[in-house]
C-alpha cells in the first residue's frame, strides 16, 4: 500500500449522544422524590440537552443534581467527559471517561465518545483500541457509526486492510454510511493503481496526457465545438487506453462531492467546482490548438475545416468567452445553453470500481 495515503478530508468522529429535544419551563418542577430513577434520567436527559445547545453551565447544574441521586452513576461521567472535553479540560476528561467505563464497562456510548476524544488527542492507537470492544458489542444501536470510526482511524494508522474491512462491515449494516462508501472507493482505486503500476497525472492545472490525441480527433472536436468538452473529457479522462488520465472518480451521485487525484493520493472536491475546472481546461486546451494553428498554419486549418465550420467554432468561442467574463458570468441570460456538458454526462464516472464504460471509440 501507498505509505502516503491519507483519509480524504480532516478526519473527525461523530460524539454519538443521547438524542434528547430538551424544553424547560423558568421554574422546573420534578413531581418526583430524589432517589426516583427517573429523576435521574431527566437530569441526564436535561445534561445532555444543554451540553448539545453549548449551555454547558445549565448542563452541569443537571449533572449535580443527577450525582446527588446516584453518584457513581457511568452515564453521568460520560457526560461529564464530554463537558471537559468541549472546555479543554483534557486530562480531567480523560479521567471522567475512563471513571464512567469503570462504572459500567458496557457502556458503549460512553466507550465511543472516549475514543473520540482520544483521536482528537492524536491518541490514535487508544482511540482504536477501545473502537474494537465498542464494535464487538452486537447490541449497540450505533453499530455502523463505531465502524465507520475504527476505519477512520485505521487509515490513520496507515492500516489499510484494517479499514478497508472495517468500511465494509459500516455498509453491510448501514449502506447509507456514505463517508464509508467514499473512504472504500478511494482504497480501490488506490489499490487498483498500485496494482497496474500506474502513475497517476494530478488533476488540474493542465496536467493531463493528450499525446494519444491526434491532429484528426482534435479536428473532428473542433468541428463540433457544442459537444466537444463533454467529448474531450471522455476521450482524454474516460479512455481506459489512457489510465494515467483516470484522476477523477464519482462515487455517489447524492453527494456534491468528488475524488481527484493530487500529490499522490485522492482528495474530497466539490462537484460543482471540479466541473467548472474540466469545462475550462478541456475548451482552452482545444481552443489553444485552433487558434495555433489559425496564427501558424491557416492553410492547413482550412484543408482540415470548411470555412462553415471555422465560422461555427470562432461563435462557440465568443459565446465561451462572454460566459466567463467577469460581466457575464453569474448572469443566466448569458450562460452558454448548449454546451453539452451537463452533470448527467460527468457523472459517466459513477460506476465506483469498474468506472471505465468509454473505450475510446467515439471519433469514426
Amino acid at each position: 500500500m501507498l505509505n502516503s495515503f491519507k483519509p480524504l478530508a480532516a478526519m473527525t468522529f461523530c460524539l454519538l449522544m443521547l438524542n434528547a429535544c430538551v424544553t424547560e419551563t423558568t421554574n422546573p418542577v420534578f413531581n418526583v422524590e430524589r432517589s426516583d430513577p427517573d429523576a435521574l434520567e431527566d437530569y441526564l436527559l436535561l445534561a445532555i440537552g444543554y451540553l448539545d445547545e453549548g449551555d454547558l453551565t445549565s448542563a452541569k447544574r443537571h449533572l449535580q443534581n443527577a450525582a446527588d441521586i446516584d453518584a457513581n452513576n457511568s452515564e453521568m461521567f460520560g457526560i461529564w467527559g464530554l463537558i471537559n472535553s468541549r472546555e479543554g479540560e483534557t486530562e480531567l476528561a480523560d479521567t471522567n471517561f475512563r471513571r464512567s467505563l469503570r462504572e459500567d464497562s458496557s457502556n458503549s456510548q460512553a466507550r465511543n465518545n472516549y475514543a473520540a476524544f482520544l483521536f482528537s488527542q492524536n491518541r490514535i492507537e487508544d482511540a482504536y483500541e477501545q473502537l474494537e470492544i465498542v464494535v464487538s458489542d452486537t447490541e449497540y444501536g450505533q453499530r455502523s457509526q463505531a465502524f465507520e470510526n475504527m476505519g477512520i482511524a485505521a487509515l490513520t494508522l496507515t492500516r489499510m486492510d484494517d479499514a478497508e474491512s472495517a468500511f465494509i462491515r459500516a455498509m453491510q449494516l448501514n449502506p447509507n454510511q456514505l463517508r464509508s462508501a467514499l473512504e472504500l472507493a478511494a482504497i480501490n482505486i488506490n489499490n487498483n493503481n498500485i496494482q497496474q503500476n500506474i502513475m497517476v497525472n494530478n488533476f488540474g492545472n493542465g496536467r493531463d496526457d493528450w499525446s494519444h490525441m491526434t491532429e484528426k480527433m482534435i479536428v473532428e472536436l473542433l468541428k463540433e465545438p457544442y459537444s466537444m468538452i463533454s467529448k474531450a473529457f471522455k476521450e482524454v479522462n474516460l479512455n481506459k487506453n489512457v489510465p494515467q488520465n483516470q484522476n477523477i472518480r464519482i462515487t455517489n451521485r447524492r453527494i456534491g462531492k468528488v475524488l481527484v487525484w493530487e500529490d499522490n493520493m485522492w482528495k474530497n472536491r466539490d462537484k460543482d467546482g471540479t466541473m467548472t475546472t474540466v469545462v475550462d481546461e478541456k475548451y482552452y486546451e482545444l481552443d489553444g490548438y485552433f487558434r495555433n494553428m489559425m496564427d501558424n498554419n491557416p492553410e492547413r486549418l482550412k484543408e482540415l475545416m470548411t470555412e462553415s465550420e471555422i465560422s461555427a467554432y470562432n461563435k462557440f468561442a465568443n459565446e465561451f468567452d462572454q460566459e466567463n467574463n467577469e460581466e457575464n458570468v453569474n448572469n443566466p441570460n448569458k450562460q452558454l445553453k448548449t454546451n453539452q456538458f451537463k452533470e448527467d454526462c460527468f457523472c459517466e464516472l459513477v460506476d465506483v470500481l469498474d468506472n471505465v464504460k468509454y473505450n475510446g471509440d467515439f471519433i469514426k
